[in-house]
């Protein structure tokens, strides 16, 4: 197994091969498909990790300092930490894995995979991902099962946090399986001053082995309600999905037109053109990411100015 900063000076295209070859050299039988590379498993349980980062420049140097590893390149550990921690685990871990594609422009990968010809035949009782930062964070978006937030947080030690989008934010919906993104021990991501704690990283690989040889049932998906506002006296309950988007893009009402706010953003492509578009929410947070699932092309690092109406 090639060590971490040896995957973090691959381009995605060779990381994917290299990801295939690795899985079969210890006993997977792979497919890779368009924007993903999927293994089937003996344990019951996915690990999902995408092989895209946001920098456009490879990473080729590298400095560790601290117990900390960087690059001014940008070291990739989002989500590069993922996919080496995913190569630890199923040495000892026969786990079900899947490395997306291009997850930083929309998910594309993970929507690729739900749309192939593998993805009915994946029968796990729960999903892991490993594409979040710090040390101590288990996120669950938009996943409201209270005994699967129970199981991983009593299990591994890690708090339940909050995010915006991961891959999983596509395909556990989409399996109704419940899935987690647990932190992976990388920080400023997205930014040239990224950097990686590899004891943290390690660390999360043992709270991960010890979570997954915790004997468990299957772990439904349950999708948040979330009440919004018809009128000042009453509300309606709807299901909130990240994976259906149509049902997000229709749960603003016309009578509460006036009091949403538009964010206006400005961002520049894989082709240097300027791009702008718009999001509307009753808060910035909402404005935000109906402007995201509106436009999964674009991730956060290419939003060069923005603007709330």
């Amino acid at each position: 197994m090639k060590s971490f900063i040896d995957i973090c000076k691959m381009t995605q295209s060779k990381l994917k091969t290299y990801l295939n070859a690795y899985l079969t050299s210890v006993g997977y039988n792979t497919t890779v498909g368009d924007g993903f590379v999927y293994a089937e498993g003996k344990v019951p349980v996915l690990l999902i990790a995408h092989m895209d980062t946001v920098h456009k420049e490879i990473c080729k140097d590298i400095v560790e300092e601290n117990g900390k590893i960087s690059s001014p390149q940008g070291i990739g550990g989002d989500d590069r930490c993922g996919c080496f921690m995913i190569m630890n685990i199923v040495k000892e871990l026969k786990c079900s894995v899947l490395f997306c594609e291009d997850e930083e422009i929309g998910g594309v990968g993970a929507r690729k995979f739900v749309k192939s010809d593998v993805f009915d035949d994946v029968d796990v009782n729960y999903i892991i991902e490993f594409d979040r930062k710090g040390n101590n964070d288990a996120v669950f978006y938009n996943c409201d099962n209270k005994d699967f937030t129970s199981f991983v947080c009593d299990n591994t030690g890690l708090k339940e946090a909050y995010g915006s989008f991961s891959d999983i934010s596509v395909i556990a919906p989409a399996l109704g399986i419940a899935a987690v993104n647990m932190s992976c021990g990388y920080y400023n991501a997205h930014t040239t001053s990224e950097y990686v704690i590899i004891d943290e990283m390690m660390d999360i690989i043992e709270a991960a082995k010890a979570l997954i040889k915790t004997e468990s049932d299957k772990f439904e998906y349950i999708a948040k309600k979330i009440n919004y506002p018809v009128t000042k006296h009453n509300s309606v309950e709807r299901d909130f999905d990240y994976g259906q988007m149509d049902l997000f893009h229709d749960r603003f009402f016309q009578d509460i037109k006036n009091n949403e706010l538009e964010v206006e953003v400005v961002w520049f492509d894989d082709f240097g053109v300027e791009n702008s578009g718009c999001g509307v929410g009753m808060t910035k947070a909402e404005a935000w990411f109906d402007f995201f699932v509106s436009h999964p092309e674009v991730s956060m690092s290419m939003v060069e100015d923005y603007s709330f109406q």
